[in-house]
């Protein structure tokens, strides 16, 4: 899917939260979402999710502006993982995934799915089939997160949007999830913290301060040293060696 983003902003008492927002996500395309904390990145996520309309400006869905698409059309090929997925209901992990099929099956009872297969299919994905009679309340943050994944991908969704996916997740399910997602070939916009794996894994970033976009496009373009100082206020080095990467240190460290 094709989504474009033209001059969006959102406001909240009185004050822009998100102000003059253009992007493009390409059709397959794996974005970052980058910024420090306040910057309106889940903003921006929740307005292409549909969740928000924006107080000015347009997104369209492969041209298609987002207002006219019916929620039930957006919820068959948008899905989005939030940072903290949470429900009351004791539900095994198999339920959960197998949520991600509503959209296409709807709520009746006895309704049958023809695609039940992407259920299981889904939690081999993403390494959470032995959690299958496992009840949420009973998961760790990173299991929850999985199985979040899982749900998402077994939606079949064209536009995947992820919330701070590595939150919860040490360093080998933070790698192999951003793994899962960079081989699915659905186009995806992914708000993440860590820099470098944003650089390791996104060959197209955003980064937003205050609001608005800094800067945007091929992320070894954007991610630079000098735009890292302006808008996080951290000295870095970013650099190519297996692949493209970000170190740093605090200003005024070792000086």
């Amino acid at each position: 899917m094709k989504v474009e983003v033209d001059r969006i902003g959102w406001d909240a008492g009185g004050s822009a939260i998100v102000d003059d927002v253009t992007a493009t996500l390409t059709p397959g395309s794996f974005t970052a979402v980058v910024g420090p904390n306040g910057s309106g990145k889940t903003t921006l996520l929740h307005l292409v999710a549909g969740l928000r309309r924006p107080s000015r400006g347009d997104i369209r869905y492969d041209g298609k502006p987002l207002s006219d698409i019916r929620s039930r059309d957006r919820a068959r090929s948008v899905a989005l993982l939030e940072q903290q997925p949470d429900t009351s209901l004791e539900l095994a992990v198999r339920e959960v995934v197998a949520l991600g099929r509503i959209p296409h099956v709807g709520r009746w009872p006895g309704a049958r799915d023809a695609d039940e297969e992407l259920v299981p299919a889904a939690m081999q994905e993403t390494d959470v089939t032995h959690l299958a009679h496992r009840t949420w309340s009973t998961l760790s943050g990173g299991e929850r997160q999985r199985t979040q994944l899982a749900r998402a991908l077994a939606q079949q969704p064209r536009l995947l949007l992820l919330d701070e996916p590595t939150n919860h997740l040490d360093l080998h399910h933070q790698l192999s999830l951003l793994e899962t997602v960079s081989r699915q070939g659905i186009t995806t916009l992914a708000v993440l913290h860590d820099l470098d794996l944003a650089a390791a894994f996104c060959p197209q970033i955003i980064v937003m301060s205050q609001g608005r976009v800094a800067a945007a496009g091929d992320t070894e373009a954007v991610l630079t040293a000098d735009l890292i100082d302006a808008v996080f206020g951290v000295r870095a080095r970013v650099g190519r060696t297996d692949r493209l990467r970000v170190s740093w240190a605090r200003k005024g460290a070792g000086r």
